[in-house]
């Protein structure tokens, strides 16, 4: 799982960050089987790849909306001219 976390960290796109969550999670439990006799459930590395990816896409859109409002209230802002909460 630790492995997919850091590919969800890693990896830019998020299609790219699924695909490669999938292939990393069928290589590590083929080679956990094979060399140890463990048979891990599918699917485990591929959900902590997705999850850690979509949480940073969330953090991201969040932090990019902030510092929008931040930059057109107050940096970017015409003479004059307020942005007012309601």
């Amino acid at each position: 799982m630790v492995a997919g976390a850091w590919i969800g960290l890693a990896v830019k796109t998020d299609g790219a960050a699924f695909a490669s969550g999938a292939i990393t999670d069928a290589l590590i439990r083929a080679k956990a089987e094979a060399v140890a006799g463990i048979k891990y459930e599918e699917g485990w590395i591929l959900m902590a790849a997705a999850t850690t990816k979509l949480f940073i896409d969330i953090f991201i859109s969040i932090w990019a909306f902030l510092l929008a409002y931040v930059w057109c209230a107050y940096v970017e802002c015409a003479p004059g001219e307020k942005v007012s909460i309601k």
